[in-house]
């Protein structure tokens, strides 16, 4: 009877099943990795595309502002104008106006006729008792900082239906003629604004 001896060592069976759950591990590692890059990119991508986006809207608001910032400028500057317009078109009272051109009269000066329109233009005839007065008082008007411009349009003697009462008492005999002038005023009209609310602004600040 034969007895087979091996004396050499034993080979292990090698244990794949190791190896192939390594080699999955790996597989799922480079994979998790390679869609960790990619998702990254992705994302980084995105951010990027956001940003430009964001930039663009800021841009575009920026731009809007001003545009509306520009509407509302020329929206003041329209109204300004027009409240110019409409303070230089405003009407002077005529009342400060009569009352300013007679202070400037000789003590003996009277008016007899007073015209006035709204864009500041005044026709006025005064009696005088020497053509040196309408003289003066054609200077006073001059020097006035109501008045843009005075002229005399025309002096004559008066006839004796012209006279005041006063005149009228005194005997033919002593009759002194009365010289009739007429005058083209024109008003500094914003300087006579400024001045009437000055006077105003005093009178209250007096009571």
């Amino acid at each position: 009877m034969l007895i087979d001896i091996n004396l050499l060592p034993k080979k292990e069976k090698k244990n794949f099943s190791v190896a192939i759950i390594l080699s999955l591990l790996s597989v799922l590692f480079i994979i998790g990795t390679s869609l960790t890059f990619y998702y990254g990119f992705v994302l980084k991508s995105q951010a990027q595309q956001l940003s430009l986006k964001n930039q663009q809207v800021t841009e575009s608001l920026r731009q809007e502002q001003e545009q509306v910032e520009m509407a509302q400028s020329t929206n003041s500057v329209v109204e300004l104008k027009k409240a110019v317009e409409w303070a230089q078109s405003y009407p002077i009272k005529s009342v400060p106006v009569l009352q300013h051109l007679t202070s400037l009269l000789p003590e003996r000066g009277f008016i007899q006729q007073y015209s006035y329109s709204e864009d500041g233009k005044v026709l006025l005839t005064v009696q005088f008792d020497t053509s040196r007065e309408a003289a003066y008082f054609l200077k006073w008007l001059n020097d006035s900082k109501w008045i843009a411009e005075a002229n005399i349009l025309s002096l004559n003697l008066g006839s004796n239906n012209e006279t005041n009462t006063e005149q009228t008492e005194v005997p033919q005999t002593e009759y002194v003629p009365r010289y009739i002038g007429s005058f083209d005023i024109t008003l500094e009209r914003e300087k006579v604004k400024e001045l009437i609310n000055m006077e105003k602004t005093e009178q209250g600040g007096d009571s």
